[in-house]
């Protein structure tokens, strides 16, 4: 067998969700469809707010607000990560990092009046070395971020400021790796799903 064979092999075997790593596999899931549909993967991709959607495929987050600009990337960190956020202005911003585990590692509210630095480096061994507010160990090679700028959707001004500082956020990496994940199961992620959405019926 070839090696191109091989890898053609490997690429078609999947791996089996069960309860015990359902959480890894949906968290992969959701981070996929960042990486696939909004080319989120190193960067922070900016969405549409509600009024300006026009497809449903535009639709990133469920249940959308009307008065929140919302930014997401996911983040491999064999690198470790800086995000910048210059000074909000009086404006409600919120940036939270999620682990692949679906653990909030932290939520940072930056400042009004100056810069907000925020590291976040890779180490199994160290991770819940999480003391520092803006400093963060994850306990996973990747992480998904979410910001959230409020706005108000009704005045054009506020709304072109909000985006202004939203597009203003920054994120450096020396080099931003590859995103590579299991090749999990649909079926049985699926049948996973339904199990414990039926547990909420009970």
């Amino acid at each position: 067998m070839s090696s191109e064979q091989q890898t053609l092999k490997d690429a078609e075997k999947t791996e089996t969700v069960y309860l015990s790593n359902y959480r890894r596999a949906e968290t992969h899931f959701t981070m996929n469809q960042y990486v696939s549909k909004a080319g989120s993967f190193g960067k922070f991709v900016h969405q549409p707010n509600l009024q300006e959607i026009k497809s449903k495929d535009q639709y990133q987050v469920v249940r959308m607000n009307r008065d929140t600009l919302y930014s997401s990337g996911i983040f491999d960190l064999t690198a470790p990560l800086k995000i910048t956020v210059p000074p909000t202005q009086g404006f409600y911003l919120s940036l939270e990092i999620l682990d692949e585990e679906q653990y909030v590692l932290g939520v940072i509210y930056p400042d009004e009046t100056r810069e907000t630095n925020v590291d976040v480096v890779w180490s199994e061994s160290n991770a819940a070395d999480n003391k520092q507010q803006t400093a963060f160990v994850s306990p996973t090679r990747y992480i998904f971020t979410i910001i959230r700028t409020l706005t108000n959707p009704n005045d054009q001004n506020d709304l072109e400021r909000a985006r202004t500082l939203q597009q203003s956020v920054r994120c450096d990496q020396s080099a931003i790796g590859e995103f590579k994940i299991p090749n999990w199961d649909s079926k049985s992620l699926t049948k996973c799903r339904q199990a414990i959405s039926s547990l909420l019926e009970c």
